[in-house]
């Protein structure tokens, strides 16, 4: 009796317990990401703005047009920026917009910076997770240097 008591607690006990979480971040190299814009406006500007977040550094150095892989999302996580002809001690707003084929652009993360004498601004910000869809263009505006730094996975 004793014994199928303790069974039934150690069972109970292995069922209540927390189920392991997931990988939330890149497992492999070939997941990290590192996205900069050309300066091309072709989908951003008439919707958000911005400039479009269409170039990919690669492990090499080399830079090649981004094209989000099929059936994967790509998951923002931080983003550099600097601006230059702003004024000097004026914030300068930085944003993160979503873009799909169909208006409104959606804002999903904003940052900036207060301009230095020059009226310059450069920075750093983790970005909590922001998932990028397949056929979604990244836009950023406010800024006249980005690099986005993220990785891919299934999207489901």
């Amino acid at each position: 009796m004793n014994r199928s008591i303790a069974l039934a607690s150690m069972a109970l006990a292995f069922l209540a317990s927390p189920a392991a979480a997931g990988v939330i971040g890149p497992t492999r190299p070939t997941q990290a990401v590192v996205l900069r814009m050309s300066g091309s406006g072709a989908t951003c500007l008439p919707q958000s703005g911005g400039l479009d977040v269409d170039l990919q550094v690669l492990p090499n150095g080399d830079i090649d047009p981004y094209v989000q892989p099929a059936g994967q999302a790509f998951v923002i996580t931080g983003i550099d920026w600097g601006t230059a002809g702003g004024t000097a001690g004026e914030y300068t707003p930085v944003a993160i917009h979503l873009t799909s084929p169909h208006p409104p652009s959606a804002l999903v993360f904003a940052t900036g910076a207060v301009a230095d004498a020059a009226g310059k601004t450069w920075g750093s910000a983790v970005v909590p997770d922001v998932a990028v869809a397949p056929g979604v263009t990244i836009c950023v505006g406010g800024a006249s240097q980005v690099v986005v730094h993220g990785f891919h996975t299934t999207y489901k």
